[in-house]
């Protein structure tokens, strides 16, 4: 799969809806202009590409006239844009353990933004980074990442909270700075080199009032599959991991073998003693999740096959008729 489609969740579309009526302007048509449909308002699971999503805040803040509309909607969003991950993470022991499980499961919500934390002189540097080329400007989606992760920081430390500093990789015209400095507080630095939040790395020791080890164990489990099962749940383990791997084409015998600790002959041989093949248990999922697809989005084909694994749409037609007996069009068209 080519790197430059990136995807992200579209769990990352909460409150938008919402925020859009509020400046009496059509979802539905803010979407549309962005080339998206509103399915990715009703299933949070689906993805869709990153750029689309940068290229619908940026119709957000033309239409709503509003320079700081990414930063408004993350700052709504916070940690509820992670869907099923904010349970993990909300749940962690510590703010440090909490950052360390949304590096984890960034990979998973989006795979068009690097999010990095380095330490310096008893200081935290959180960064994030878009890694795709962005023809509209990335400007929305800068100021919505961070003030998505100042909101998340300011949800496990009080109200009150403020980074030491806040950098943004991009220009802020001078009367709309006031506004950045109200919802971001001071010690803002524009055009910067990459867009981060500065803060002391005591803070990674304070615990959360959400702790949970119970949950929070129960929840990687569930929905990062990293802890080692038993040897009856290998079938969930090795679907779990196709799951999470498909949109990144990361699929493979030997790299599915690998995420649970195996030889390629000793997964195949474990799997055949439980009555299945990893083949069978791939084509099962592909075939699942083409379904869910191609009734409840209006994904193109292209992009179907990609979320898929496929390195092209002619694989997946083809592995569709396999198990269909019909083309992935002709079946859409009946089943919608």
């Amino acid at each position: 799969m080519k790197r430059a489609t990136a995807l992200i969740r579209a769990s990352s579309l909460v409150g938008f809806e919402d925020m859009v009526k509020h400046y009496d302007k059509d979802p539905e048509r803010l979407m549309a202009l962005a080339g998206l449909s509103t399915t990715y308002l009703r299933e949070p699971d689906l993805y869709f590409p990153l750029q689309r999503y940068i290229k619908l805040l940026e119709i957000g803040a033309e239409e709503t006239s509003n320079p700081l509309f990414g930063a408004e909607l993350g700052f709504q969003q916070s940690i509820k844009a992670f869907g099923t991950f904010s349970y993990a993470i909300a749940s962690s022991a510590t703010v440090g353990t909490a950052l360390d499980t949304i590096l984890d499961s960034y990979r998973m919500h989006t795979t068009g933004i690097l999010l990095v934390i380095e330490h310096f002189n008893n200081k935290v540097i959180l960064s994030a980074s878009i890694i795709v080329p962005t023809p509209l400007g990335s400007q929305q989606m800068m100021g919505h990442l961070a003030a998505t992760g100042t909101e998340i920081l300011r949800t496990f430390l009080g109200k009150q909270w403020h980074a030491d500093e806040i950098h943004f990789a991009h220009k802020v015209a001078y009367h709309d700075r006031k506004r950045y400095r109200q919802l971001f507080g001071e010690n803002l630095i524009f055009n910067a080199e990459k867009t981060a939040l500065i803060f002391d790395a005591d803070i990674l020791n304070a615990p959360l009032p959400s702790a949970d080890a119970h949950l929070h164990e129960l929840i990687k489990r569930q929905v990062y599959s990293e802890n080692i099962l038993a040897p009856d749940d290998l079938i969930l383990q090795v679907e779990a991991n196709i799951r999470r791997g498909m949109p990144h084409g990361d699929i493979g015998l030997e790299s599915i073998a690998k995420s649970v600790a195996m030889s390629q002959r000793s997964l195949q041989r474990n799997l055949s003693d439980q009555g299945t093949s990893f083949q069978e248990l791939l084509d099962a999922i592909r075939k699942q999740t083409a379904e869910h697809y191609l009734v409840n989005s209006s994904l193109q084909l292209t992009q179907i096959a990609i979320l898929l694994g496929f390195k092209t749409q002619a694989n997946l037609s083809h592995a569709f008729r396999r198990w269909n007996g019909v083309s992935p069009r002709e079946w859409r068209k009946t089943h919608r």
